[in-house]
């Protein structure tokens, strides 16, 4: 905070300098006048500022001044001030003040908001570095609990239900996680809540404390197919408009439901077509938009900041449009501003998840290489593909892998994982394929947004052994 002090203040000036207070750039150490009045005396003592007859008082090393600001023009008294200040102290007029004053603000929203990205970016960062050990562990849990639900009896059964069914909801919110450091369009079918949930948590720790966040979340909301990657910064970017919108603070509140549109609601918006959508609405306090501009905020490089690009909006737009979505927005200057993204709903019948109960097709005679460095891994998802009536050949490594496929001629699919200690998946499907061209790859990852350019087959982690080995059964099929 830089101390300043101000020359020839009346009452016309104290809101102001109230304000000049709050944002906490500066620290107004004493004001200069040749006459106190009771109003002014009465004003500092409220507001402990100095005040002073003085001008010598003003230099003196206590108050440390680097910023001196005249409010009324008075040649005489400037002249003399400028005389006798120091080098280190700098004097302007009070426009001239203003402007760096709101200079210096839009900066630091700007670096706030900076910055607020970047800790984004940095929690990505983490999260995706353990994400894939995470899904391995989970992957191994399940499998485990699958064989032993194989063998257990009918009053266990139900228990080790449970926890399979846990580490499918773990494998849930690692994909959400996950999608905080990807960087692909990627849309796949997802329920907005845990989005929503995190996103909402990170924003409540990002946000000053003056801004308070709701959420409100339906019972029931449908699944969206979406990119959670772009679809998150949509979001993030109309709650940092919505913040942005309440300087001294308010209330932003957002919330998730689903929203049956008819063609009554699409006559006021005939561009919206009728069906069932997820609505995510977030409305705020803030100063709202005046009416000869809120058709425009869409606009590319159509900003109402100093410092702004105009490509906020723009870009939410995009996002929205490539989720085959709306983006309508209700605002009056000085009533808040809400805005609802609507993005179409996926009818919950087509979201039937894979059968776990589903009787194997015993295979015919095929052999499959499975490359996994995580030993349990490699052993369940070896064990499952031989009572399938595969032969199976285990690789913990890629040395292994490529002697295999070196040597063996009859190996008709390829199981590998992504990251192995000497090479990538990838690799060595590529390996495969120069060698055989008929051989089936498949990719079990925990990493989001594979390359494929080899594989035939991507699936992710953390999977159920039983659904991966009915994938791998479907893929065989498929390839006869």
């Amino acid at each position: 905070m830089l101390n300043i002090g101000f020359i020839e203040i009346g009452p016309e000036h104290f809101p102001f300098l109230r304000d000049v207070k709050k944002n906490d750039l500066f620290h107004i150490s004493l004001i200069f006048n040749e006459e106190i009045d009771l109003k002014l005396k009465d004003f500092s003592r409220k507001e402990h500022i100095p005040i002073t007859d003085r001008i010598e008082d003003m230099f003196l090393p206590e108050y440390n001044i680097k910023i001196l600001i005249y409010a009324k023009e008075k040649n005489n008294t400037i002249y003399d001030v400028w005389n006798m200040k120091p080098p280190d102290v700098s004097l302007m007029d009070l426009s001239t003040f203003k402007i760096l004053e709101e200079s210096l603000k839009q900066r630091i929203q700007l670096e706030k908001r900076i910055f607020l990205m970047q800790k984004y970016e940095t929690i990505g960062t983490l999260v995706s570095g353990i994400c894939h050990e995470i899904n391995n562990i989970l992957m191994i849990i399940m499998g485990y609990a699958q064989l032993a639900y194989s063998k257990a009896n009918s009053n266990i059964q139900p228990y080790i239900s449970g926890i399979i069914n846990s580490c499918r909801r773990a494998g849930d919110l690692i994909h959400q996680l996950q999608s905080f450091k990807s960087d692909k369009i990627e849309k796949r079918k997802v329920n907005l809540i845990p989005l929503i949930k995190e996103t909402i948590k990170f924003v409540k720790n990002a946000f000053p404390e003056n801004i308070a966040v709701s959420l409100h979340i339906s019972k029931e909301v449908s699944e969206v197919e979406a990119d959670l990657v772009s679809l998150r910064h949509a979001i993030l970017n109309i709650l940092t408009n919505a913040q942005e919108a309440m300087p001294d603070g308010g209330k932003i509140e957002v919330s998730l439901y689903d929203k049956m549109v008819n063609e009554k609601f699409c006559k006021d918006y005939p561009f919206m077509k009728p069906g069932e959508y997820v609505c995510i609405s977030i409305k705020d306090e803030g100063m709202g938009i005046p009416e000869e501009i809120i058709n425009r905020i869409f606009d590319p490089f159509f900003t109402t900041k100093d410092l702004g690009r105009g490509i906020g909006l723009s870009y939410t737009y995009g996002i929205v449009k490539q989720h085959n979505g709306y983006i309508l927005v209700n605002s009056k200057k000085g009533e808040g501003t809400e805005v609802n993204l609507y993005l179409p709903a996926i009818k919950k019948a087509s979201l039937k998840r894979y059968d776990e109960n589903l009787p194997f097709e015993k295979a015919v005679s095929k052999t499959i290489l499975v490359v996994e460095d995580e030993v349990d891994l490699l052993n369940i998802i070896s064990e499952f593909l031989e009572d399938m009536g595969y032969n199976v050949l285990k690789a913990y490594n890629a040395g292994d892998a490529l002697r295999y496929i070196d040597e063996k001629k009859d190996i008709d699919i390829l199981i590998t994982d992504k990251v192995l200690p000497d090479l990538s998946g990838s690799q060595i499907a590529r390996f495969a394929k120069n060698k055989r061209s008929d051989i089936k790859t498949v990719l079990i990852t925990g990493y989001e947004n594979s390359e494929n350019k080899f594989f035939d087959l991507i699936i992710q982690k953390p999977v159920s052994i039983k659904e991966l080995a009915y994938k791998i059964r479907k893929l065989d099929r498929a390839g006869r």
